[in-house]
């Protein structure tokens, strides 16, 4: 049986990376469908739901997301604009929006097919996260955020506690399950930033953005684990790529611009990054 499992999941291994090289277009409108097919599934989660199992992928989300953050601090120096300088805005776009997401896809992609090793993933993926998160903040580094929000990266960390506590009360409920894990979330990032008296309008639309983002994570999360599905560890490069694209637009719809971004060394030692990183 246990070589059955084994060959079953080479063989979806295999499928995925022969689609995503024959054709990366067609492969992520594909994985979108597969998305929306996901999320909309609000079945009771099985009597023996392996919630360790999740617990454990949240716990990797969160060093991944920990990852993205550093990448972003980094980003923060103005040395950093070195790359737009050089090559033009347009080409430095292009490689942060196109060809790390790919790149990202393609470490998976990789792994699955048994070109490299768990490890090797691992190291891998935490550098792409990092670097994600560095030419994230890159491209959008002429914008100054009014505000330096709290770091809660290690949001999905407390998603994966409320899971295990509350989990056995509301497993057949999988609409409250999902909503009193993510509404944990929130209220705690809420409460940091009215400590720290940071309730402004890109808190709230970070904090709405991310709401959907956690829902949907948690929601691929939930259906991986339950049809045993072998893509856990694309839903995780997925959040990377939604985060890059959160950040964008806060800061593009919140963000001051400035000519000099070498303003942002100081300005931006604290960034908002509110949930975002849920």
């Amino acid at each position: 049986m246990a070589d059955e499992d084994t060959s079953s999941k080479q063989s979806s291994y295999d499928s995925t990376g022969t689609c995503f090289a024959a054709n990366p277009g067609k492969f992520l409108v594909d994985e979108y469908r597969k998305i929306l097919r996901k999320v909309q599934d609000t079945s009771p989660l099985p009597r023996n739901f392996p919630r360790q199992q999740l617990f454990e992928l949240y716990v990797c989300r969160t060093i991944l997301f920990a990852a993205f953050t550093i990448g972003i601090r980094l980003g923060n120096l103005s040395i950093l604009y070195v790359p737009i300088s050089i090559f033009g805005n347009t080409f430095t776009v292009t490689f942060t929006y196109v060809v790390i997401p790919i790149a990202g896809l393609q470490i998976i992609v990789s792994y699955q097919r048994g070109m490299i090793t768990m490890h090797e993933m691992r190291v891998l993926v935490i550098t792409w996260a990092v670097l994600a998160g560095m030419f994230s903040e890159a491209c959008n580094i002429n914008y100054v955020l009014g505000d330096s929000g709290q770091p809660t990266y290690f949001m999905p960390f407390l998603i994966g506690i409320t899971i295990q506590a509350i989990g056995p009360q509301y497993d057949k409920d999988r609409k409250m399950l999902v909503g009193l894990s993510v509404g944990s979330a929130v209220v705690a990032a809420l409460t940091l930033h009215a400590i720290f008296d940071q309730i402004t309008f890109a808190t709230i639309l970070g904090l709405t953005v991310s709401c959907l983002n956690a829902t949907i994570a948690l929601q691929l999360c939930l259906y991986d684990i339950i049809h045993g599905k072998v893509d856990i560890e694309l839903t995780h490069v997925f959040g990377i790529i939604i985060a890059m694209i959160n950040h964008l637009l806060v800061c593009r719809i919140t963000g001051r611009y400035v000519d000099d971004p070498s303003a942002n060394d100081i300005s931006r030692a604290m960034p908002l990054r509110d949930a975002l990183h849920i």
